[in-house]
């Protein structure tokens, strides 16, 4: 399956320094090793084999194996890069023991994935320091989640539609989580507040990957003074940068993006304290930003000046209407052998016809009794 190609695509990125376990799951996980082990021939050997063997069973019981991933990579202070086959698995590995380790998970599924509001909760309260990657493969998958879940976990989300598509998003993502350029980054705005921070999104930056830039957004600070950006080369090294906010660019665009990061947090928290979202102030930041939202939503009208044949279809409507046969659209990787009304989880035709059998018998033997008692 495109599960399983990606997994062992991601098990041929491991270094010789890493460590790593493969957690299957479906009703219930299974996991390869009892602990993260170190990336050796061997070890790399018996998980591909263990990979090759997995089977779609059961159902997509994630928390579980959400669970056993985030508390074994951090008791192995390690890098954790999980990966789920099928909704099913999942894979952690860390760093070398000679660099400051960043504890990875990559969540790879290509089934669905449910209760929403308590796994975001799990996520936030195990995750840690650790980083949260996700894929999403086919149609299947719940791509909100995925891509909320890879936002609170400060890692990034990645789409595969099909098996032809599965090289280059994996290899980019797995590439990316090898060297990340930037780690435990911090962001220190001119005069910033306890209140200020609060309209600083995010509020916690992920790191920060070659070839992606690094977004942050504020508003109620005026642009002056310096913005202190700080963090972490690979190696650990720590980097420091003071950009003169005076000489900043104007640009375009920027409210609705700030917009959008605080409609976000305002989900977020609902989510974490299992309450219902501030509508008042979501629906009031969409508005004023044009931005769509749980509670918003934009109604295209066309302006465009009817012509003459569609005034005169609208007077008389009948003779404007024509009449076609439209193909049922299938769900995307569905065969035509699979579109069928449900089937019943008994054999009923023939219980049916033993039933019918039977009641010729019952009927016969009536018969003859009558004849043998007149």
């Amino acid at each position: 399956s495109q599960a399983k190609e990606a997994l062992q695509q991601g098990l041929g990125t491991l270094a010789p320094g890493d460590r790593f376990n493969v957690i299957q799951f479906n009703s219930q996980p299974h996991a390869l090793f009892t602990q993260p082990e170190l990336a050796t021939a061997n070890n790399l050997a018996r998980a591909r084999q263990y990979v090759s063997q997995l089977t779609a069973d059961g159902g997509t019981e994630m928390a579980s194996a959400l669970t056993m991933a985030l508390e074994s990579a951090g008791e192995s202070a390690g890098e954790s890069a999980g990966e789920p086959h099928e909704a099913r698995s999942l894979e952690t590995s860390e760093t070398s023991e000679t660099s400051p380790r960043v504890q990875q998970v990559v969540f790879m599924t290509d089934g669905a994935v449910g209760n929403e509001s308590a796994l975001f909760s799990q996520i936030r309260r195990q995750l840690g320091d650790q980083r949260l990657f996700t894929v999403a493969i086919g149609s299947a998958p719940n791509r909100h989640f995925m891509r909320e879940a890879a936002r609170w976990g400060r890692g990034t989300y990645k789409a595969v539609q099909s098996s032809a598509d599965i090289s280059g998003p994996l290899t980019r993502l797995f590439t990316a989580m090898e060297s990340p350029v930037l780690t435990d980054i911090e962001v220190s705005w001119p005069g910033q507040s306890a209140s200020a921070r609060k309209n600083s999104f995010p509020l916690r930056p992920g790191d920060l990957f070659q070839g992606q830039p690094l977004l942050q957004a504020m508003r109620g600070v005026p642009s002056a003074g310096e913005l202190t950006v700080s963090g972490r080369l690979p190696g650990g090294v720590k980097w420091q940068r003071r950009l003169d906010l005076q000489q900043a660019a104007v640009g375009s665009g920027l409210h609705r993006y700030w917009a959008r990061e605080k409609i976000d947090s305002l989900l977020d928290e609902a989510r974490v304290n299992a309450r219902e979202p501030d509508k008042t102030a979501v629906t009031k930041l969409a508005i004023e930003h044009s931005l769509m939202s749980p509670y918003t939503s934009f109604v295209a009208v066309d302006a465009t000046p009817a012509s003459d044949s569609v005034r005169a279809s609208l007077r008389n409507p009948e003779s404007a209407f024509i009449k076609d046969n439209l193909p049922t659209l299938r769900p995307a990787g569905s065969q035509p052998s699979m579109t069928r009304y449900p089937q019943t989880a008994t054999a009923a035709p023939l219980f049916i016809a033993l039933g019918l059998l039977g009641l010729m018998f019952s009927v016969a033997i009536g018969l003859l009794q009558r004849r043998a008692y007149p």
